[in-house]
């Protein structure tokens, strides 16, 4: 019971001299009971936010004081509450009731924190904890990298380029950033995302789809999204080259051959790969090479729809003979011009009709010259054929009319047959434009 008469007497000694502003600050007395004193205990931070991995740059200073003008020693003890109980942030020693010490890196996680301070007493003084303080965690900073595997992509074959996106640095203890990346190109002022992925321990690659951009250089960024330990960040710039795509026209022809007259209004079709996201655009030339004279003649043209179309052809274009038919693409600002394989083509003469009508059935031997024979040349679609038609009599000519507006006749010459029955026949050797074509036969006969 003697210490506690001891300290009671202090105690009342020392309150009635702080009333008095008499009691003056230094060392607790020898006779003072271990941890008697109450303490208070305060905790500041240097700065209102930190971040993550680099958490030793705030100061935490505490300070412990009594109500009685002593001095507190010993060390006090910075923690931070979590669901499993207090995290120990760091220690501080003492000095003139004064410490301070810093965290380690990654001591905490991201987010608003509350720490507080806790004095574990002295010999005289009771333990004291301070009142929270609220720290904010900021993510961890992250430098994204960006790699391509080649600089020159061509247009349409963009997914021949993987660009993979590194993040880091891994900051120890802790694992390696995941979650979303995109890769964005810069084109006319704005931006396109031309590919994203997912990160796999710090690390993901994406393809670009075809036609992501269109021909140019351009410059290119990572964006990495960030996660709950690492905060988001972009890389530094890069820049690809996309040049013109390789582009590929084919021609479709009605048929293999086409008559004269049958040419207006034949429809050719073509079209112009690759059929991608952005496919060709621009106009499409026909033309055709004659086998025999090497001269190339424009057929028709037309636009693009959807990287296909078609043209007509015109009335009398091209003279009956062989030819080679191409397709030109022109190009557009993202392909190349390109020319189809050259298909064969023939034009073919108007096919023609041949008639022959006799005036008399039978003449008599010396008379002939009484028959006359008649032909017409007909042509389809109404054309004229122009030219002779020869009349014969087995392998006898009788005649040659040189035809007007298709038509013509001659009188037979006298003597020219014997007596007896012939079969006469017109035959029409044709022009540049008309098919030949030869009559029916038409029974003479010749009396005495």
């Amino acid at each position: 019971m003697r210490p506690r008469l001891v300290l009671a007497t202090l105690v009342a000694a020392a309150t009635a001299a702080l009333g008095g502003g008499a009691l003056l600050a230094g060392p607790a007395p020898a006779a003072l009971a271990v941890g008697s004193v109450p303490s208070f205990t305060s905790l500041s931070v240097s700065a209102n936010s930190v971040t993550l991995g680099d958490e030793s740059a705030a100061l935490l200073s505490v300070s412990v004081r009594d109500n009685l003008g002593f001095t507190p020693t010993g060390s006090v003890t910075v923690k931070s509450p979590t669901p499993i109980g207090n995290r120990v942030l760091c220690t501080a020693s003492l000095s003139a009731g004064r410490g301070s010490c810093r965290m380690s890196d990654t001591s905490l996680f991201p987010g608003t924190q509350q720490l507080f301070a806790f004095y574990n007493g002295d010999s005289s003084h009771a333990t004291s904890q301070s009142d929270m303080v609220p720290l904010t965690v900021n993510p961890a900073v992250t430098v994204p990298t960006l790699t391509q595997s080649n600089f020159n992509l061509t247009f349409g074959q963009e997914q021949a380029d993987t660009m993979t996106v590194t993040v880091g640095p891994t900051l120890s203890g802790e694992l390696p950033p995941s979650g979303a990346f995109n890769i964005t190109a810069f084109v006319m002022g704005g931006s396109t995302q031309i590919c994203s992925g997912t990160l796999s321990q710090g690390t993901g690659t994406c393809t670009l789809t075809d036609s992501a951009v269109p021909v140019g250089v351009f410059a290119i960024v990572a964006h990495y999204a960030g996660d709950s330990i690492y905060s988001r960040g972009d890389s530094l710039a890069q820049s690809i080259r996309v040049g013109q795509g390789q582009s590929t026209t084919t021609l479709g022809l009605p048929s293999a051959k086409l008559a004269f007259d049958q040419q207006d209004g034949a429809m050719l079709s073509y079209s112009v790969g690759p059929q991608a996201s952005v496919p060709p655009s621009g106009s499409v030339s026909v033309s055709a090479t004659s086998d025999a004279s090497g001269q190339t003649t424009p057929i028709c043209s037309g636009a693009l729809a959807n990287g296909a179309g078609s043209c007509l052809t015109t009335a009398q274009q091209l003279a009956p003979g062989s030819y080679l038919f191409t397709a030109t693409y022109g190009g557009d600002t993202n392909y190349a011009g390109s020319t189809s394989t050259a298909q064969p083509f023939t034009i073919t003469k108007v096919p023609t009709q041949t008639l022959l009508s006799r005036s008399p059935a039978q003449v008599r031997f010396g008379h002939e010259r009484a028959e006359h024979l008649s032909v017409q040349v007909r042509a389809r679609n109404g054309g004229t054929p122009a030219g002779n038609v020869t009349i014969k009599a087995g392998t006898v000519r009788l005649c040659v009319i040189t035809l007007n507006d298709g038509k013509g006749s001659c009188a037979l010459t006298a003597k020219k047959l014997r007596v007896g029955t012939y079969h006469l026949a017109a035959s029409y050797p044709g022009s540049a434009l008309f098919a030949k074509s030869a009559s029916g036969k038409v029974t003479l006969v010749v009396t005495r």
